[in-house]
């Protein structure tokens, strides 16, 4: 069993100290769970989470981005997996998002199939909308984030973590969340009152501290919000199968605890 879990809450933003202001890390160690924090970039999550798996590796993490494309895609570019993804993506991600099929305001045009299998499921399951990776536009836009994303999936891979599905699970391990859909009920997280009118609700019985810090802002919410549902269903973290599917070895997969689990 993982005796520590960590939520990171992502940014694609370009500039180092907006990365500093955007990310929010949550931590749940032995139960007791931390409250959010922020103030590293990208590369500085990436190497923290190195650090802390070489201490113990009975660590999972999740990781606020996809982890991969649609299949389309990376025949198209001659990728036959995700870690050559990883390692390419250092070097001509930020190239890709200058061209089709990414969209952007000046550029409109969407891909004939922008979403991978895992974010089709979510929809038709009616937990959450989740947007293409191809998509650098708009509040809810992930295509940056995951672009920018894929370089640390390549480090932490090298360093030993386990990325699922595409490894066999194994700890320490990093694992793709959408924190849509591991919110126990409506939230609207950009209002402060319902985001504090959510913590009440679910996890009242928390430090003051914890609950303040958890609410300052709707990043924040997500990372701790995704830590405490890991670590609830830690269970199922360690118990993930190895995953067959040639479609999921290749787009990812959006891990999430049972669905009946979660009324709206």
């Amino acid at each position: 069993m993982p005796s520590r879990i960590i939520a990171v809450d992502w940014s694609g933003n370009a500039k180092n100290r907006n990365q500093r202001k955007k990310i929010q890390l949550a931590r749940v160690e032995n139960g007791i769970p931390h409250p959010p924090e922020s103030g590293r970039t990208r590369q500085e999550v990436c190497n923290y989470l190195i650090d802390e798996a070489r201490k113990d590796h009975n660590l999972v993490v999740g990781l606020d981005f996809a982890f991969s494309f649609p299949s389309w895609f990376l025949k198209e570019k001659g990728i036959p997996e995700p870690v050559e993804l990883w390692e390419k993506s250092q070097y001509e991600g930020e190239r890709w998002m200058r061209t089709c099929p990414f969209w952007s305001r000046k550029k409109s045009k969407k891909p004939t199939h922008p979403l991978r299998k895992t974010e089709k499921q979510v929809k038709d399951s009616g937990k959450g909308q989740p947007e293409s990776v191809f998509k650098l536009v708009g509040p809810k836009q992930v295509g940056r984030g995951s672009v920018r994303g894929m370089p640390h999936l390549f480090q932490l891979h090298d360093a030993g973590f386990a990325i699922w599905p595409f490894d066999k699970p194994q700890l320490p391990m990093a694992i793709e969340i959408y924190p849509k859909i591991l919110q126990k009920s409506q939230v609207t997280k950009t209002n402060p009152s319902s985001r504090e009118s959510y913590i009440e609700q679910h996890h009242g019985h928390l430090p003051d501290e914890w609950k303040q810090r958890s609410v300052q802002n709707d990043d924040a919410f997500d990372a701790a919000v995704s830590a405490l549902v890991m670590w609830e269903y830690c269970d199922e973290l360690i118990g993930l199968p190895e995953v067959l599917d040639p479609e999921y070895r290749l787009e990812g997969k959006i891990w999430h605890p049972k669905w009946d689990q979660y009324s709206d």
